[in-house]
């Protein structure tokens, strides 16, 4: 669950919150967190911005997801959630679409 101290970096734009930022926390001992960039695009719909850093294997790479909202006005701390829920749902996609190219380059070599 989201709690509303880790939202941060917020912008307001006419007392409205128009874009913030939320730290996602990938190793806490580590200090290792990803940024999730949240920016309001319509009165319903906010598109998240993710950048994962250059790995040993990969550069880096930019997620963006458009997150289309049930209401209008919703509190950031559950945008927030629903950004993590897109972003779950499109990495565990690209991890299929990946382990299926795995396969068969593994079919390949046999």
């Amino acid at each position: 669950m989201v709690k509303p101290n880790e939202i941060v970096l917020r912008l307001y734009e006419n007392k409205q919150c128009v874009m913030f930022t939320y730290k996602l926390i990938i190793d806490d001992e580590a200090g290792e967190h990803l940024d999730l960039t949240f920016k309001k695009q319509a009165d319903d719909v906010w598109v998240m911005t993710m950048i994962y850093p250059k790995t040993l294997y990969a550069e880096s790479q930019i997620y963006e997801i458009a997150i289309k909202l049930p209401k209008r006005s919703m509190p950031l701390e559950k945008i927030a959630s629903f950004g993590i829920t897109a972003i779950r749902e499109y990495l565990n996609n690209e991890i299929s679409e990946k382990q299926r190219i795995i396969y068969a380059v593994g079919q390949q070599n046999e």
